[in-house]
């Protein structure tokens, strides 16, 4: 009878153990899962960081490129007044000097 009681006492003790191992196996398996998955949540967050910061870099490009454009154009203006300016300067002039060469021919011819 003590041997019999001492075999379930024993088969006891060994369920117990049993039992206590798979819940521990089971525990760590759902820490390594939970850890797995918060990593990954990390990984994925970083990811969306660096993409932000990656597409804030692209469109300070884009925006200092749209800058040099608009500052080309504005300053491609002003040296076409300029041009515009300096042409009709010098029109101006060669029609003063024709004229003037006209008046100092007519001067010669009437006199």
């Amino acid at each position: 009878m003590k041997v019999e009681k001492a075999k379930v006492i024993e088969v006891k003790v060994n369920m117990w153990i049993e039992e206590r191992t798979t819940k521990e196996q089971e525990s760590r398996k759902a820490n390594w899962r939970l850890e797995k998955t918060k990593k990954q949540l990390e990984a994925e967050e970083k990811r969306g960081v660096q993409e932000k910061a990656k597409a804030k870099v692209q469109r300070e490009k884009q925006l200092k490129i749209a800058e040099e454009k608009k500052m080309k154009v504005e300053k491609a203006k002003v040296i076409e007044v300029k041009v515009n300016m300096w042409i009709e300067e010098r029109t101006t002039k060669e029609q003063e000097s024709r004229k003037s060469q006209l008046e100092a021919r007519e001067d010669k011819e009437t006199t």
